[in-house]
């Protein structure tokens, strides 16, 4: 029997992907996830990924 597989778009590149972690009911891919903790704060890639972690914020403060 095969394993169905249930996929969830990423808050970083939202992309659909099997694999990740949900943080405060938001999805965050394995790939993305590991850009996000090899970013330093001088990269130009950060700001942006600051961006999209700070909509799982706006989400959970508005409910």
């Amino acid at each position: 029997m095969l394993e169905e597989k249930i996929k969830s778009a990423c808050l970083v590149c939202e992309q659909e992907k099997c694999s990740g972690i949900f943080v405060l009911g938001s999805f965050i891919c394995d790939e993305c996830e590991k850009k996000i903790i090899e970013t330093r704060v001088h990269d130009h890639e950060y700001s942006g990924y600051l961006h999209k972690l700070k909509k799982i914020w706006e989400f959970v403060l508005t409910y």
